[in-house]
């Protein structure tokens, strides 16, 4: 059996899989290991990286959504369920024989057995508006299923009923039981899903012991407008920036902020222009963002960088503040126009010393003894582990030692 699943990544358009067939992830394990080999067979995929005009996905041109039903079918208990003929176009039964055969008591050979089934469709008026017989010959101990196809005459609400013919066993030695096992709804109507990305992906079922595994794609994601002369992969600045774009996938949480307030299909184009957006400001901040720092194990990373997903909705203001507390900032609307700022070293602005206060005394101000964290659990999504929460513990031993143990969680 072959499972055949579109998976919906992210609006589009985005830089897609990282390294092909690598990037995929069945049951948290690649589809292809870093040394070429392979550790699946049978398994085809094919990425759309959410274009306006993009074409259809090769075997994946209709919609389609699995109902399952799983009811033994009895001679006298026919079981049925209704489909919506506005809706979709066609179904595929799924007809499941656990086993078939018969056991000669005479000589105790396993012979062959049939088993023979009607599947009809009954209109809103009680007519049949579709009636079709099978019959299954052969001999199996273990379960099979077949698919049969049905177009749907109308666009009527119909009984879908599958009814068994053969007379139901009564013995042992006959294992002949029918399973109305499920059907597909099929929408026939062509889908690109335009400025979606997609990943169109095939997979041979018995592998998996019948069952659909967890898919995960590695994927470098929605393209934002960065300058010309920034390098997204190597996090490098080139010369004198001329103010002009390109567009690149990006984890700049700078750039990202802009995308987001500029893009008028998931961001707020529509009210804020890109004029209106102080993007010197953010070059700024972006040039901090990618300074090297040490990672703590011999190598360095840049500074600040924003890899996540937005999948549901919230505030504008609520989601673009997140995304700024990413590079340790904050944004505000100012003179006509939206601009940020970002904790980060300055120049000092004012020097002062004793002989500009009164009395030349200076008053100092402590915080409660409560109020000082010494112990601090930061939760963070973990690029080494699938991209899942973890939880690393910062502690002040020193502090510990003195205020207690005070803890502050952040993430």
């Amino acid at each position: 059996t072959k499972a055949r699943i579109l998976d919906l990544l992210s609006e589009g358009e985005i830089g897609g899989l990282i390294d092909g067939a690598k990037s995929v992830y069945l049951n948290n394990m690649p589809l292809q290991n870093q040394d070429g080999s392979w550790n699946f067979s049978g398994v085809s995929f094919t990425e759309r990286f959410g274009l306006p005009d993009q074409s259809v996905i090769p075997g994946f041109e209709f919609a389609t959504a699995e109902i399952p039903v799983g009811v033994q079918v009895k001679k006298a208990i026919p079981v049925s369920r209704t489909v919506n003929g506005a809706d979709i176009d066609s179904v595929v039964v799924k007809v499941g024989i656990p086993a078939l055969q018969y056991v000669d008591q005479k000589n105790s050979r396993v012979k062959g057995a049939t088993v023979q089934f009607k599947l009809e469709l009954i209109d809103e008026s009680t007519a049949v508006a579709f009636s079709q017989t099978h019959t299954i010959t052969g001999k199996t101990s273990v379960e099979f299923q077949r698919g049969y196809y049905i177009k749907l005459p109308g666009d009527d609400i119909y009984i879908l009923r599958m009814t068994r013919i053969t007379e139901d066993a009564t013995k042992q030695d006959l294992q002949d039981t029918t399973v109305f096992g499920g059907y597909t709804e099929i929408n026939e109507d062509r889908f690109a899903y335009p400025d979606s990305a997609l990943i169109g992906i095939e997979i041979d079922a018995q592998q998996f012991g019948g069952s659909t595994p967890n898919r995960n794609y590695l994927v470098r994601g929605i393209k934002c407008q960065v300058p010309t002369n920034y390098d997204p992969e190597e996090h490098e600045y080139t010369g004198v920036w001329d103010g002009t774009w390109k567009l690149a996938s990006t984890d700049d949480p700078a750039w990202i902020l802009r995308e987001l307030l500029i893009n008028d299909r998931f961001g707020l184009g529509e009210t804020i222009p890109p004029s209106a957006v102080d993007h010197w400001a953010l070059y700024e901040i972006s040039v901090y963002c990618n300074e090297r720092v040490p990672t703590g194990y011999g190598t360095t990373e840049p500074r600040f960088t924003f890899n996540s997903w937005i999948i549901n909705q919230a505030e504008a203001h609520e989601a673009l503040s997140v995304i700024s507390s990413a590079f340790r900032g904050m944004i505000y609307w100012k003179a006509g126009s939206v601009t940020a700022v970002q904790d980060s070293p300055e120049d000092p602005i004012v020097d002062v010393n004793d002989t500009q206060v009164i009395g030349g005394v200076f008053s100092y101000e402590k915080t409660g003894k409560r109020a000082r964290a010494t112990v601090v659990y930061v939760t963070y999504t973990d690029k080494n582990n699938f991209y899942q929460p973890a939880v690393e513990v910062v502690e002040d031993f020193e502090g510990v030692a003195k205020y207690g143990w005070q803890r502050r969680d952040l993430s």
